[in-house]
């Protein structure tokens, strides 16, 4: 009966993608041109349905019950177990006093809690704040400030030092877990053994609500009163403008760009692809390519909270992982690994890159020791994030961000004006699509700012060929005027990168007596490399006009970079 129900899907999918059309020769002429570089299987529009995430939820439990809906150390839960959990987590918050539209804080690394508790706040109305368990205690307690929410879920060790935070918020509810609360018993007393937490730290605390003591047993709980139009998620982020802000995310926006996600990515197969949940999913990115498209296609998610490459390469190879969302920093590090020891990954179809710049170099290294397609996409938190990718099948582009998904517009506008601009030239990109957020948090000034007419400006500077092809040139707010002209830092990393001392750099503006605002370059070296300032720029010099190249190098030996391997500027010391 099963097996009849997988091909009764399949062959419906098949038969909506055939009804919508996939893009024939001349479908992109005109506004746009990227339809006809769409992979086959991928049509230039798809249906949206009007649903929510609960159901899209209850959608692969009742398809794929007995499957398994992710393993963590080990540990493995099907959907049917899963939908036990959120009920029963579901029905605790609701006897905390939680209703419909309250805010739920998550301090969270990816652990089963995460994904527990987030379905259990959306199947009562809920709408989840999640936050970077990495963040400092003042970071931590302006995003509550932002968010208010009544309740949070905190891992027990991260208690102690943002606790202040947590009472400044003014939080009543607080509930903590453990990482190791869902581990097999050998290696829950393995992990105890190797972090060494101290009774006093437990006693800070113990007169907490337990995660395990929320979870109300044989529970019924009801989602019908949840539309697509209520909020879903709150996600932090300093946004197109830099300041702190939370984009406010609805279910249905949330619900498109998984469909966007999984149609792009062509002929999945239902309650079979096992994905790689390394990705932090209170980032937009883990959220959707790995949290979100994982209970989509009723697939296994393998829960990581921390990117180790020796245990990502032996989890890939264990589990027979298919889909891998990751960011250039884990592809360099699996492809040097894999490198080093000839070894290679076979069972890997899909690789997506996103966070950074996918540099042509690491996409040949990755794909020389696997036999995946790394390929490039972007997107933004303001959009859900995903907006642009590279086709799966059909021929790249070097240094593209890709093609717009369907049911998604793009174009490049000038800086000044505003105005529309022909194929070539530079400017801002700005999309427009279901995916796009209602707005930022209870901020009509900076909503108001980016967003017109559906019009989503991304602070992005790009420019989009002939055939629908965007590229990245750098962010608006990163641009440094030298002389009077405009100097992308991404432009003069290119350059430095081509050198081979050079294993990564980053450019950032600082004043100058001459200049207006110079270029400072910050170099890392290849191990055992030498290399000076003055042959850094005499290699500079054939490549760049003299206002762009770096007036200063700095030689460091790493990089400040965020957790999904962008790079820091403002922690650059100028």
């Amino acid at each position: 009966m099963k097996k009849m129900r997988e091909k009764i899907q399949s062959l419906f999918q098949r038969f909506v993608s055939f009804v919508l059309g996939k893009p024939r020769p001349g479908t992109g002429s005109g506004p746009r041109p990227w339809l006809d570089h769409y992979d086959k299987d991928v049509p230039p529009t798809i249906h949206i349905p009007e649903i929510t995430l609960n159901e899209l939820f209850q959608r692969s439990v009742d398809y794929h019950r007995q499957q398994k809906a992710f393993v963590y150390y080990g540990t493995q839960f099907t959907y049917g177990e899963l939908e036990k959990l959120v009920t029963g987590a579901a029905a605790g918050l609701l006897q905390l006093g939680l209703r419909k539209g309250d805010r739920l804080a998550l301090l969270l690394p990816n652990t089963p809690q995460y994904i527990i508790a987030y379905w259990a706040a959306l199947r009562i109305g809920l709408i989840v704040a999640p936050i970077n368990p990495l963040l400092s205690p003042p970071e931590v307690e302006t995003q509550l400030k932002l968010a208010r929410p009544r309740a949070i879920l905190i891992l027990d060790q991260l208690y102690n030092r943002n606790k202040e935070a947590i009472s400044h918020a003014g939080i009543l509810n607080v509930i903590h877990t453990a990482v190791d609360s869902f581990m097999p018993s050998v290696t829950r007393f393995v992990y105890f053994i190797k972090s060494g937490f101290g009774s006093n730290e437990k006693n800070a605390w113990s007169h907490l609500l337990s995660f395990d003591r929320l979870y109300v047993a044989n529970a019924t709980v009801d989602s019908q009163h949840v539309r697509p139009d209520d909020g879903a998620v709150l996600l932090f982020t300093g946004g197109v403008t830099g300041s702190p802000k939370a984009v406010f995310l609805q279910h249905r926006q949330l619900v498109a760009n998984v469909m966007q996600t999984r149609m792009w990515m062509g002929e999945m197969r239902d309650g079979q692809e096992i994905i790689l949940g390394v990705l932090p999913f209170f980032h937009s990115y883990g959220m959707t390519a790995c949290h979100h498209l994982a209970v989509q296609l009723g697939a296994m998610l393998v829960l990581e909270p921390r990117f180790k490459v020796q245990r990502i390469i032996r989890l890939c190879s264990r589990y027979r992982v298919t889909i891998f969302p990751g960011v250039p920093t884990m592809y360099k590090a699996i492809a040097r690994a894999l490198a080093e020891k000839g070894r290679r990954l076979k069972q890997i179809s899909v690789c997506i890159s996103g966070g950074a710049p996918l540099s042509a170099t690491l996409k040949r290294e990755f794909e020389a020791v696997t036999d995946s397609r790394l390929v490039e996409g972007y997107g933004l938190t303001e959009a859900s994030p995903l907006t642009h990718c590279n086709p799966l099948k059909g021929k790249n582009r070097a240094g593209s961000i890709g093609l717009p998904c369907p049911n998604t517009d793009a174009r490049i506008v000038d800086l000044q004006t505003g105005q529309p601009l022909p194929a070539n030239e530079t400017g801002e990109l700005q999309v427009k699509g279901p995916q796009v957020m209602t707005g930022y948090w209870q901020n009509e000034k900076a909503t108001a700012e980016v967003l017109q007419q559906g019009w989503l400006s991304t602070g992005d500077i790009a420019q989009m060929d002939e055939d629908g092809f965007f590229y990245l040139v750098d962010r608006k707010k990163d641009l440094i005027l030298s002389g009077g002209l405009n100097v992308y830092p991404s432009e003069i990393e290119k350059v430095l990168n081509q050198h081979p001392a050079v294993d990564d750099c980053a450019v950032i503006g600082v004043p100058d007596d001459f200049w207006g605002e110079a270029a400072k370059a910050f170099v890392v070296l290849y191990p055992g490399a030498h290399v000076t300032a003055d042959d850094l720029n005499a290699f500079c010099k054939a490549r760049l006009a003299a206002y762009k190249r770096p007036k200063h190098y700095i030689f460091v030996e790493t990089l400040p970079r965020n957790f999904i391997g962008k790079i820091i500027r403002r922690q650059l010391h100028v």
